[in-house]
């Protein structure tokens, strides 16, 4: 929500807020709730309604992950998942590593479940010929990406969460 502005409104002597709906396909039906007294419980209300929306959200694409491909998921992961909790110049510098370096080298149609070390290796190996930071910044957004993806396949066994050393 752009500061200043509410998301709620008044209409027939009660308050709303728009809503969005998650459908079994994956797509977003838009509705409205309301018969809030104030426009601070139909605000209250959205900001509920808008985190349920969200983890619904996650859980649909998490389940259909097999078909996504890995340009899909970073813009996802990057949108929904990292831009809600980093902020300022980390989220600049993540912004350009994804959308300057990262996505215009990579093959746009791989599937996420395709993805492995080497494709990453080579990706990374192309990226950082852009500048020397390059390579290290592209490696630690993927890091913190796709160990949040269930592609627990490319990282070594010790290294995994919930793996405990013999």
């Amino acid at each position: 929500m752009a500061k200043g502005k509410s998301v709620a409104f008044f209409e027939a002597g009660s308050w709303y807020h728009r809503l969005k709906l998650l459908q079994n396909d994956g797509t977003t039906k838009y509705t409205k709730k309301g018969g809030f007294q104030t426009k601070q419980e139909a605000e209250v209300s959205n900001e509920k309604c808008e985190a349920e929306y969200q983890k619904a959200y996650r859980a649909y694409h998490a389940a259909k992950s097999s078909d996504m491909t890995l340009d899909d998921y970073l813009r996802y992961w990057m949108e929904q998942i990292y831009s809600v909790r980093i902020e300022g110049t980390t989220l600049r510098v993540a912004y350009y590593v994804l959308y300057d370096l990262l996505l215009p080298n990579m093959n746009q149609g791989i599937k996420l479940r395709y993805v492995n070390a080497e494709y990453l290796d080579e990706l990374l190996a192309v990226v950082s010929k852009t500048c020397g930071s390059a390579g290290n910044k592209s490696r630690e957004l993927l890091n913190i990406a796709l160990k949040g993806s269930g592609c627990a396949w490319l990282y070594p066994k010790e290294s995994r969460p919930g793996h405990k050393a013999l």
